[in-house]
């Protein structure tokens, strides 16, 4: 945890106060900085988080930082109407790759001030992303919404149809490492939404199944899922989108029967613990940023709810998530899906596998209707239950209470 008045804190006030100052000479007003969220409130409902611009800004020399702040002001001030008819937009058209815990985060938010939250059309990349349709222009990218393709008439199927035909007149770049790791090196903010296009794919010389990851906004890996070699590239390169600028989720995804869905990689694959541990640690980002809107998305509906996080113990490569089953006088208990669960007991801790627990434990609960999943429990285990349970002893040893 970052201490209070800490350098870290000190440079991000700084950032945040030289967006700010671009925002008001933008004539921008009721700029609010928020440290302990690190984000920009300005205007009546706008909310700028800053983290990933921040990321991104890291090395830049004065007169580059100011011209990415002016950027970031421009992109939040741009153009905010539509035109008016579709033929002026079509060729603007673009397909976009958003993380589902975004849009959900939002929706969620918007809920919890009562206000109805708007509905951006998407389709499913697998469990964690979505490609959705934007308007771009050269300073400002605004989502497309289904209130705007109705007053267009037209449906979001035939616009992300057009969106993509768009995407397929821009040259391809792809870039080969070794003999069967491709990624897209175009660099216009769309490299990690060129893998849904059939046409464009055919420009990496893939011939098998072909899995794709989306590590980052700005990058896309594939190869074919037989490539072992390939993949353990795939997952060192991935490693390092994650550590970097606006990093996404490192989970493989494979096209069957139409659809994107995540990829299980086979359990005689070499690559096995490499692809869990990118899984398990996309997931703990997952988890912790939508933990505190979890807590206060509950609050609107139960008056003592408990949602306990996730948490995770490392050690080099391994990454071993798990929860504590809180024994609380509360009229709402949730908790992630997690590997392992754990208990504070009058005799220790205690700690089994999920499906241990959730065999023993079936009839009190139930799901949580949220996302990432979590299940909604409605009492504590009897002593009894936890005779059934067991004790692993694993979580004993690194957590004291």
């Amino acid at each position: 945890m970052v201490a209070e008045h800490s350098p870290e804190d000190e440079a991000r006030k700084q950032f945040a106060t030289l967006v700010a100052k671009q925002l008001k000479e933008l004539g921008e007003t009721d700029i609010k900085y928020y440290p302990r969220t690190f984000s920009l409130k300005h205007g009546k409902d706008g909310m700028l988080n800053l983290h990933n611009f921040y990321r991104e800004a890291e090395g830049l020399g004065e007169e580059e930082l100011k011209a990415f702040a002016q950027k970031i002001a421009r992109q939040m001030t741009g153009k905010k109407e539509y035109p008016a008819e579709f033929e002026e937009a079509r060729s603007h058209l673009l397909p976009k790759v958003w993380p589902f815990v975004s849009l959900y985060e939002t929706k969620l938010k918007t809920i919890i001030k009562g206000e109805e939250p708007f509905h951006l059309p998407t389709v499913p990349l697998g469990p964690h992303l979505r490609l959705g349709v934007v308007y771009d222009l050269p300073e400002t990218m605004q989502s497309v919404n289904e209130d705007q393709l109705e007053k267009w008439g037209v449906t979001f199927d035939e616009a992300l149809e057009i969106a993509i035909a768009n995407l397929e007149k821009v040259p391809p770049i792809v870039s080969k490492i070794g003999d069967g790791l491709c990624c897209w090196m175009v660099g216009d903010s769309y490299d990690s939404s060129r893998f849904v296009s059939e046409k464009l794919t055919k420009y990496t010389g893939l011939e098998g199944r072909t899995i794709a990851m989306v590590p980052s906004r700005g990058s896309c890996f594939l190869c074919d899922d037989d490539d072992e070699l390939s993949q353990k590239i795939m997952v060192d390169l991935a490693e390092q989108e994650l550590d970097g600028e606006r990093p996404l989720f490192a989970i493989p995804l494979i096209k069957k029967g139409g659809e994107w869905i995540e990829w299980d990689c086979p359990a005689e694959n070499e690559n096995l613990s490499d692809f869990y541990y990118l899984r398990v640690r996309s997931m703990i980002t997952i988890y912790h940023q939508m933990h505190m809107v979890l807590q206060a998305y509950f609050k609107t509906n139960f008056e003592n709810p408990v949602i306990s996080p996730m948490e995770a113990l490392s050690a080099e490569r391994n990454l071993l998530c798990f929860c504590l089953w809180p024994d609380v006088d509360s009229d709402c208990v949730v908790l992630p899906i997690c590997e392992k669960v754990m208990f504070n007991t009058p005799l220790g801790v205690v700690s089994a596998d999920w499906n241990i627990v959730l065999e023993v434990m079936r009839d009190s609960i139930g799901g949580a209707g949220v996302y990432p999943p979590h299940v909604k429990v409605s009492r504590y285990p009897t002593q009894d239950e936890f005779a059934k349970i067991g004790n692993d002893g694993l979580l004993a040893k690194y957590v004291k209470f």
